[in-house]
């Protein structure tokens, strides 16, 4: 509860208004032939967004990392859940050592689950969104598929389509390849197409802790949910891993 009321003081206020860094998760932003981004755009995404997110909150990632960020339960235990690391066809990865020809599984491992939603996507993803356009560059989306193959065109039905830009709360900004770019609405019923295995369901066994009012997308916090990564924190007391 002193978490909650420090994170809710500190970087809630009212007139906070900041967008999610585009390069948080990425090195570069990588775009395919579908939404080219010209050399100059790039500084000037860097400089309007990278230093607005809030120095408090930049502060608690670097302690408690980001992964909670966006995320709908929280895992009760002494260490992180693990479950496995799966191939393309759904099964578990091994590692084979190749002097003794022994097999090593592979594990993944997560002290907070985000289920599908504007949280799991990145600036690298482009969008093909269906929906109900609202004018004036807004659209109510219904279903989103998230990185479609890059050599097929979106298809006559498709309301927009466009590379990630942005990412807050509900709101999801992407810019198409002429530049243009639309604010994308979801909601709880909205569905998300994302590929294979990033949108796992959340493990049955375990002990989960729902947290999604605070640090969820439509929660307290959940303007937040942009900055959603995969960063541990150095304060992180987890020693579930090998």
């Amino acid at each position: 509860m002193l978490l909650a009321l420090i994170l809710m003081i500190g970087i809630y206020p009212p007139s906070a208004q900041y967008p999610p860094d585009p390069l948080k998760s990425h090195g570069t932003v990588l775009v395919d032939h579908q939404a080219e981004l010209k050399a100059v755009d790039l500084p000037l995404i860097v400089s309007s967004q990278l230093d607005k997110e809030p120095n408090l909150l930049r502060y608690l990632t670097w302690l408690l990392g980001d992964d909670w960020l966006g995320a709908d339960w929280m895992y009760i235990g002494v260490g992180e859940y693990r479950f496995p690391a799966l191939n393309e066809k759904g099964q578990q990865l091994y590692v084979t050592n190749p002097l003794t020809g022994v097999k090593t599984a592979q594990w993944k491992y997560a002290r907070f689950w985000t289920d599908p939603g504007p949280a799991l996507l990145t600036t690298s993803d482009t969008l093909w969104v269906w929906g109900y356009n609202a004018g004036l560059h807004g659209i109510y989306a219904d279903s989103l598929l998230i990185d479609p193959p890059s050599r097929i065109a979106p298809p006559d039905d498709v309301t927009a389509f466009g590379r990630v830009i942005t990412v807050s709360g509900q709101n999801i900004t992407i810019q198409d390849p002429a530049g243009i770019r639309s604010i994308i609405t979801v909601d709880p019923d909205t569905a998300y197409n994302f590929p294979k295995g990033v949108d796992l369901p959340r493990p049955k066994t375990g002990l989960w802790l729902h947290i999604s009012w605070l640090t969820g997308t439509i929660g307290l916090l959940g303007r937040y949910n942009g900055f959603h990564g995969s960063f541990r924190g150095i304060l992180r007391l987890d020693f579930s891993k090998p």
